[in-house]
């Protein structure tokens, strides 16, 4: 058996002085690809497409999470399970022409925790505890000082979070 061919057409044989046909194969070479996507992280392989012989066992992986992703599994096709939820696939044997692996992605989130220091009180606006995507901003809360404390401004940015924050309320 040839594993690694993809057979194309019958060649027939007759002899003469044996009388017996005899029908053999044509073949060409095959090769297997696996397809990888994936919008983040560094999966190996590679993003792209890769050749293989038939029958080649590949493990595919990619980090768990990265700063503003976490990896929550694949979709897979051909020679890959149809799906899985974790960051490896385990092993795979390539017996299918063309095989797949989409590597499945969530946002991460961050807390965002506005300290009003007992010296303002929340009136409105965002709330004091954010859940807030890698990226994204947080919302200010709108705040009213008690009697003798001058609200001036927050301690740090807060427009483009990349981690947990604690925002501090700055006073005059």
């Amino acid at each position: 058996t040839a594993y690694n061919k993809q057979y194309t057409d019958w060649f027939y044989v007759w002899s003469v002085r044996s009388r017996q046909a005899s029908a053999n194969l044509i073949s060409d070479s095959c090769d297997y690809i696996l397809t990888v996507i994936s919008p983040h992280g560094n999966p190996s392989p590679a993003v792209g497409s890769h050749t293989y012989a038939y029958h080649t066992k590949v493990i595919a992986t990619v980090e768990a999470q990265t700063k503003s992703h976490t990896c929550t599994g694949w979709n897979g096709t051909g020679s890959v399970l149809t799906n899985g939820y974790t960051n490896t696939t385990g092993e795979i044997i390539l017996t299918e022409i063309a095989s797949s692996i989409e590597w499945q992605w969530a946002s991460n989130t961050y807390t965002v925790t506005f300290d009003l220091d007992s010296k303002v009180a929340r009136t409105g606006g965002g709330e004091l505890v954010q859940s807030v995507s890698y990226g994204s901003s947080a919302t200010a809360p709108i705040v009213s000082p008690n009697s003798g404390w001058v609200f001036s401004s927050w301690d740090v940015d807060f427009t483009v979070i990349t981690g947990d924050l604690t925002v501090t309320a700055q006073y005059i």
